[in-house]
């Protein structure tokens, strides 16, 4: 049940062409805004994503 003043719509394939989107953008080094160092690499990352998939609260 949607919250109160919330409207919800159920688009089931929009999650995957959302996470889709958000990695063809790190693919192509836009709007990342933090670089994860891991055993000499470099990977280009979104906060928001990292942040969101993060089992800390």
């Amino acid at each position: 049940m949607a919250e109160a003043g919330r409207v919800q719509i159920s688009f089931p394939q929009h999650a995957a062409a959302l996470l889709d989107s958000l990695n063809r953008l790190r693919l192509e080094g836009k709007f990342c805004d933090v670089a994860v160092h891991v055993g000499g690499r470099v990977f280009p990352a979104h906060k928001s994503v990292l942040a969101a998939a993060s089992m800390g609260t």
